[in-house]
């Protein structure tokens, strides 16, 4: 099999955009909505502070390809933050598809309201998984992690890796700046990862170079830049 070398890719997450190198701007919109992050090399995720309730602030890892998480030990220190949810099952089963050892898990019907910089962000027709996220991941700063609210069709999400922060856009007043690639997503109703359909070229070590044109995940909790998780015909 050829190997193929990392890509790097700007992921501008959300209202059909993916951008270069450019960087998104709302109109009359101030840089204090920007909520900055840092990535832990060795967990090599977003975190960033997010306000859970409108009072409580932790520390969560943005992943677009996963759902709501919160550690249990955070939880049992902020009880209040599970009680206004409904309690549906223990459960076991794995964390992620990437190891092989099982966890028992809570889940709970609802998810907290997520406030990032200005924005309130809810869905109440989610679910909240608890469970020993800090283990899990091996970073005792990370307590849990989100995604974009399944419900969410106003906002547009900024992700800019070249400042390192998060921003929510407002869809009514939001311009999108010149120079961007666009790509319409692919979102089935009964999932909450994103995907689209992106042509890409890819270089190999020996040289060979292949056109890969499958649909793809946006994950950014993914510590990989691409993968192919089946086999490819180009391969």
């Amino acid at each position: 099999m050829k190997q193929i070398r990392n890509i790097y890719f700007l992921l501008i997450i959300v209202f059909l955009a993916v951008c270069g190198s450019c960087t998104l701007v709302a109109k009359k919109e101030k840089n204090t909505d920007r909520v900055y992050f840092t990535i832990n090399p060795n967990d090599r995720k977003i975190l960033l502070p997010v306000v859970l309730n409108e009072s409580l602030t932790a520390h969560l890892a943005f992943d677009s390809g996963g759902g709501a998480v919160l550690d249990s030990t955070f939880c049992a220190t902020h009880p209040s933050i599970t009680a206004g949810m409904g309690y549906i099952e223990t459960a076991s089963a794995r964390a992620t598809a990437w190891v092989k050892s099982n966890i028992h898990k809570s889940i709970y019907k609802g998810i907290p309201n997520f406030k990032i910089g200005n924005a309130n962000l809810t869905d109440i027709n989610g679910f909240t998984k608890v469970y020993n996220w800090k283990r899990f991941t091996g970073n005792p700063a990370s307590d849990g992690m989100f995604n974009i609210p399944h419900s969410d069709t106003t906002h547009v999400w900024e992700v800019n890796f070249e400042h390192n922060y998060m921003q929510v856009h407002s869809a009514e007043n939001f311009s999108m700046p010149e120079n961007c690639f666009v790509f319409p997503f692919i979102r089935p109703e009964y999932f909450l990862r994103f995907y689209i359909k992106l042509p890409i070229k890819v270089r190999c070590a020996d040289g060979d170079t292949l056109t890969l044109t499958h649909s793809y995940v946006i994950d950014t909790g993914m510590p990989d830049d691409i993968m192919l998780q089946r086999k490819a015909k180009e391969i």
